[in-house]
């Protein structure tokens, strides 16, 4: 009896000590700052990349050419290719599209809670039994990230018409854009299909081609569109699917693209030329996000993304006396040890690159000792 007692003791004891050492590491990485990002990005220049554009003149460039996977900071494109969809009068910002239709798409614990933020904001609306609006849902996909508004988007514009944009953007070195929140049913469709499991699974996932796994993503996409009842949602999104193995290979099949071309992207929104006057009306809508009375901007607009591995941002700025900056950034933590407290400290950093000159012209230093100050 007694050595049950000391192995209960024991165990309680590791069971302390592993709360008390995730309070202290939470503890630690709560008081970091934008400083602790910068030296990130200095030491870590194998899986980071960031490029600064100020009054549309490259200003920073840090390993901008290399293709990164991008988490929803990719739903950009897709608010691009809807608001010229709309401008063009091939989609209505005002149709109406029930909430049964989006949710068809919804899988439970993938999104960090978005697309119950985003249902929450139109709560009213919803209890009221109002149907949405189409510009809604894309207000959901950019502004919540909620996946499931990004598929019902997705399905709406079409795959081949979103891809076609990238090469219309100068976007040479985006990889495919596909259903990426139905890709998430692929590993455990494929075990359940093929009676793989373990090592086994992993590899199959791991050696399986980028076009393979961009065609079972459509399988899944469209077999979700089809159905009424989640049944196979409710089949795939199961515990084991969550592995951090299977999260890490989903991470690395994410579309990819440049910092360079992102930012160039926001550029582009934020000159207010690029785009037809109706289609930027929508992107400053969806994209766009209003200054503080006290801003020294007149006109901002970011989306990021991120996975347990993969942290990426892209913002623009207008500021008042007409000076303009647009910055993206992304990190691909492989070992996903440090991607938790850099996704909550990121925005320290990109505010102030935005806000704070001298932190600007101290980041431009370490990472590009050769640029000269700004301004």
């Amino acid at each position: 009896m007694s050595v049950i007692i000391w192995i209960i003791v024991a165990i309680f004891l590791l069971v302390v000590a592993f709360f008390a050492l995730a309070a202290v590491l939470r503890y630690v990485d709560n008081k970091k700052t934008a400083q602790h990002v910068l030296d990130y990005y200095v030491k870590n220049g194998d899986s980071s990349s960031i490029c600064v554009l100020h009054n549309n003149e490259p200003l920073l460039e840090y390993h901008a050419d290399r293709v990164m996977p991008l988490a929803s900071t990719v739903k950009l494109i897709l608010a691009i290719e809807y608001a010229n969809q709309a401008a063009q009068g091939l989609v209505d910002p005002e149709a109406r599209v029930r909430l049964n239709d989006v949710e068809r798409y919804y899988i439970p614990g993938t999104d960090g809670g978005a697309h119950s933020s985003w249902k929450y904001d139109l709560k009213e609306k919803l209890e009221a039994g109002h149907e949405l609006t189409l510009d809604e849902v894309a207000r959901g996909m950019l502004q919540f990230s909620s996946n499931a508004c990004t598929e019902y988007i997705f399905e709406l514009l079409g795959g081949d018409r979103i891809n076609a944009s990238l090469g219309e953007l100068g976007m040479e070195h985006h990889t495919s854009i596909f259903p990426l929140s139905s890709a998430m049913l692929t590993s455990m469709y494929v075990k359940d299909k093929e009676g793989l499991s373990g090592k086994n699974l992993i590899r199959r996932m791991r050696e399986m081609s980028q076009e393979e796994y961009i065609s079972l993503a459509y399988e899944m996409h469209n077999t979700l569109k089809q159905e009424s009842d989640a049944a196979t949602i409710q089949k795939l999104n199961r515990k084991e699917g969550y592995k951090r193995s299977l999260q890490k290979l989903e991470s690395e099949r994410l579309p990819g693209g440049t910092t360079k071309e992102y930012a160039s992207l926001m550029n582009k929104i934020n000159s207010g030329t690029y785009f037809s006057p109706d289609a930027q009306v929508i992107l400053d809508r969806l994209v766009g996000r209003p200054p503080s009375e006290t801003s020294q901007y007149r006109k901002l607009g970011f989306k990021g993304g991120s996975t347990m591995y993969v942290v990426t941002w892209a913002m623009y700025g207008c500021k008042k006396n007409g000076e303009t900056l647009e910055l993206a950034a992304f990190i691909n933590d492989s070992k996903g040890t440090e991607s938790l407290w850099l996704k909550h400290k990121s925005d320290e950093f990109f505010v102030g690159i935005m806000r704070d000159d001298d932190f600007r012209n101290k980041v431009i230093k370490k990472l590009s000792p050769d640029v000269h100050e700004t301004v």
